[in-house]
């Protein structure tokens, strides 16, 4: 992050997870691996003398894998597209237009974080975020709360998962009401 401005805007992109089809376990079925777009953008505000940061987020997610088609018993595909005749690589385009609802489904796939972070003296951070998912692709809702600290090259960072609704009603939520812990270690101890 460069200091040089009051008002920073960042953004960036990621697909990960590119290649053919996997198999996971049973070796007669491949499946698509689960490869993802990330599209964000961050905006930062420099507070005091240039030495604490406020930053809001907002990135969107959408796996690049085909949806599923609709078959009968006999197995024949009655909605969507016939996922077994789409490649690995080629999943990457056609997972905008195999949804059975069309573009309107598609978009229904997007997942969005939203994201807040107060950085003290590139030594401190408390965070907060809202994480939101379609309530006909899996309706899984949370708010996260997190702190971070860093020392010379070691980083720690916590945080923890709010369920906004109810885990009875929604038990798919199984990250609800839990921790994630990370430390991490950098060769180079360069200041920005």
């Amino acid at each position: 992050m460069y200091l040089d401005r009051w008002i920073r805007l960042n953004y960036g992109a990621s697909l990960t997870n590119v290649g053919g089809k996997v198999s996971y376990g049973d070796y007669k079925h491949r499946t698509f691996q689960p490869t993802l777009l990330k599209l964000g953008v961050a905006q930062n505000f420099i507070l005091g003398k240039k030495q604490n940061i406020l930053m809001f987020t907002i990135d969107g997610n959408k796996l690049l894998v085909p949806t599923p088609s609709v078959r009968n018993i006999q197995n024949e595909v009655i909605a969507g597209r016939n996922e077994e005749n789409i490649t690995g690589i080629g999943t990457i385009f056609q997972s905008w237009g195999t949804a059975p609802d069309g573009l309107r489904e598609t978009m229904r796939e997007i997942t969005y974080s939203f994201g807040t972070e107060f950085q003290f003296r590139e030594f401190l951070y408390a965070r907060a975020g809202y994480y939101t998912q379609n309530k006909r692709k899996g309706d899984i809702q949370y708010f996260t709360l997190g702190l971070g600290g860093k020392f010379k090259n070691f980083r720690l960072d916590l945080a923890y998962l709010i369920p906004n609704k109810r885990t009875e009603r929604r038990p798919n939520q199984i990250l609800s009401n839990t921790f994630r812990v990370s430390l991490n270690y950098s060769l180079t101890n360069k200041k920005r």
